[in-house]
């Protein structure tokens, strides 16, 4: 099942004047409330950060964020498989999915990714808007997509500022501000890959919702 198999009408109020990064950012939190109870009841969520707000030194909580960094690295690897557009659109949508869910996880809001402009409805338009020059290829069709790596990359930066892994013995801070930075960093690298493909601010948001909407139904048939 993917997002071409369900029918999707976006509401009306999610098409007025509201920001689509945070329109974006709140429906991945309810999904992510959802998820998280799922894969908590498979054993993959330890008890001393289920529910809980972020500690960034708790051994358990860096495990999991190195998890959802390889999850976007994952996906990105599926979406530069050799297919055709529509098969890419949906991995972009996937890598969409967590890197949101990622920054959620990590107390970082849409407020931290693109700064919110007193005349700017959209903040997703306003960033496409100051690339409207750039000439646009579909991404599928590069030799060498050295942008997509580059949010491996910054993802890899990140992981690199948590310390705590399983066979250390002594506990070493994280430096925070510059963790943040690292994944703030690949969330706009990944919008920049979205944008370089040709696709609208727009039809970003519709494809996220689309793929939301599907994660909605697997959930609801225990897919």
């Amino acid at each position: 099942m993917n997002h071409t198999d369900v029918e999707v009408i976006i509401p009306n109020q999610f098409m007025a004047e509201r920001d689509r990064l945070d329109l974006i950012f709140e429906r991945q939190h309810q999904l992510m409330e959802k998820y998280e109870a799922i894969e908590h009841a498979n054993g993959f969520i330890h008890e001393s950060i289920y529910k809980q707000p972020i500690d960034f030194d708790n051994r358990f909580a860096q495990a999991r964020i190195k998890d959802f960094c390889w999850r976007v690295t994952e996906e990105i690897g599926e979406m530069l498989e050799p297919h055709e557009d529509p098969h890419f659109l949906e991995e972009l949508s996937d890598v969409l999915h967590f890197m949101t869910e990622l920054c959620i996880m990590c107390n970082i809001k849409p407020d931290d990714i693109i700064g919110r402009s007193f005349h700017e409805i959209c903040r997703l338009e306003s960033y496409w808007r100051g690339f409207m020059t750039e000439w646009q290829t579909p991404l599928w069709r590069h030799a060498n997509p050295v942008e997509v790596l580059d949010i491996i990359r910054k993802l890899a930066e990140a992981a690199n500022c948590l310390k705590m892994k399983p066979w250390k013995q002594t506990t070493v801070l994280t430096d925070i501000p510059k963790f943040k930075l690292c994944i703030v960093g690949a969330y706009l690298k990944t919008l920049k890959v979205a944008r370089k493909t040709g696709i609208t601010a727009d039809g970003l948001f519709r494809l996220y919702y689309a793929k939301s909407e599907v994660n909605n139904v697997r959930i609801r048939t225990k897919y």
